[in-house]
């Protein structure tokens, strides 16, 4: 699914971006956001919700303030109506969070507590994610990804310490960010790509980081 459906009202406010926020308008992504994301674990060494905080980049910010002037919404009434819209539409698309237990796909129940701030000209997203039901993490590894499957919009961490581990459960548990590696012939095509053609479905994969979290067993303190 591409970005633009799954943000309908959002996707529309990129056109302006590529005319003026890219070094080059022909080439994806379109877009940036920087994450930090915290899993928190209960004593059990369950994983029982994720927070999550998206910072989109400077020129889509801006973006989106010159359209709330154009409507004559105020700052305050458009980050709410961008909150409440990009939670909702996220929703349908799983949050754009691919998580594996052991290899099973895990599930996450509705997405709560949407905010959105402006942080230094930057739009500030944050959101918490429960589990369906708290996941067992003791001698077991958890990966997951963050990605949009298109690749109109770059979604990084960065750096391993925008992965936080919380709660009592954590201090048994170690998490590993692995950076892209696409081939280098999934970077000529992602340059390519001009701002009116869609990606192949899938081409994000190649370029999201990969985090593996990997927890000992309390009662022996052995690593899984």
């Amino acid at each position: 699914m591409s970005w633009t459906r799954l943000l309908p009202t959002v996707g529309k406010r990129l056109l302006p971006l590529l005319l003026f926020g890219c070094n080059s308008v022909a080439a994806h992504p379109h877009s940036w956001i920087d994450m930090v994301t915290q899993l928190h674990i209960d004593q059990q060494q369950r994983l029982t919700r994720l927070q999550l905080s998206w910072l989109f980049d400077e020129f889509y910010s801006a973006t989106i303030l010159d359209d709330a002037k154009a409507k004559g919404h105020s700052v305050e009434q458009e980050l709410a109506l961008f909150g409440q819209e990009t939670l909702a539409n996220l929703a349908t698309e799983n949050y754009l969070t691919r998580m594996t237990l052991e290899g099973q796909k895990v599930h996450f129940g509705q997405g709560t507590q949407a905010r959105a701030t402006l942080l230094n000209g930057q739009i500030r997203f944050d959101y918490q994610l429960p589990l369906q039901e708290p996941l067992p993490l003791a001698g077991k590894r958890l990966q997951f990804a963050i990605y949009d499957s298109t690749y109109y919009v770059e979604m990084l961490h960065r750096q391993p310490e925008a992965v936080q581990l919380q709660g009592d459960g954590a201090v048994h548990c170690q998490r590993q960010l692995l950076p892209p590696n696409p081939s280098s012939e999934q970077q000529s095509y992602a340059v390519s790509l001009d701002k009116t053609e869609q990606a192949d479905d899938g081409l994000g994969t190649a370029f999201a980081e990969q985090v593996i979290v990997q927890c000992s067993t309390p009662d022996t303190g052995t690593s899984p």
